[in-house]
């Protein structure tokens, strides 16, 4: 009874677990693990200066198009971690729900829905307050945290 008890385990395993491992290993993984890349269905566009004084406040606008015929989400914005070392959110609006942050970046959560044909605009407040060239990144992640569009920028703060 025993042994056909975990015959039947290790063949349930295998019936699971095998297949996982294949789909994975032929980069079929994001089919199971949940998928990544650029969102579709939106126009993104993300305007910043290139030169700011330090200690004053400067913007970062991104508005969100949604030119699918279904309702999208921005779920939300991610900063280089690195870069918010010099570079200091203030706030946005309109304001995010929460934050996390992790060694390499910090997520703004915001969840608004945005209607087809609608524009969602994003203003990020923010301070250089250090002197210098500053490259840094943003993600705008669209209904998903791993469906971004990334944009590569760079402040200089005097």
């Amino acid at each position: 009874m025993g042994r056909k008890l975990l015959n039947g385990c290790l063949v349930l395993l295998a019936t699971f677990i095998c297949p996982l491992s294949v789909i994975a290993a032929v980069g079929g993984g994001s089919l199971v693990f949940g998928a990544s890349g650029e969102p579709s269905g939106v126009d993104i566009d993300v305007d910043s200066p290139t030169s700011v004084v330090v200690d004053e406040p400067f913007s970062i606008d991104v508005s969100v198009t949604n030119v699918a015929d279904t309702m999208q989400t921005l779920d939300d914005i991610d900063l280089d971690a690195a870069a918010l070392e010099v570079l200091e959110v203030m706030s946005t609006s309109p304001p995010f729900t929460r934050t996390s942050r992790n060694r390499f970046f910090k997520t703004y959560w915001f969840e608004e829905e945005i209607e087809p044909g609608a524009t969602l605009k994003v203003s990020v407040e923010m301070v250089a307050r250090e002197t210098g060239t500053h490259p840094f990144w943003l993600d705008v992640c669209i209904n998903v945290p791993n469906s971004c569009l990334n944009f590569e920028m760079e402040i200089v703060a005097r």
